[in-house]
């Protein structure tokens, strides 16, 4: 299930971002990758806000 939160993790000059997952009977995580190691200018800036706010509708979307 989508947990409708992403994980936004920044190595130096690049950016990961993930949506989490989430089994509803174990709860086990995991995560989809949007982003992969991507310098932040290359992300539209709506998108990653709305990332870091973790957007209900944009997690949605994906």
């Amino acid at each position: 299930m989508n947990s409708g939160k992403f994980r936004v993790n920044a190595n130096g000059k690049s950016v990961d971002v993930w949506l989490i997952y989430r089994c509803k009977k174990c709860k086990h995580s995991w995560n989809l990758t949007i982003y992969e190691r991507t310098k932040p200018g290359r992300i539209p800036t709506g998108s990653f806000e709305a990332f870091l706010e973790n957007d209900h509708d944009t997690a949605q979307g994906y």
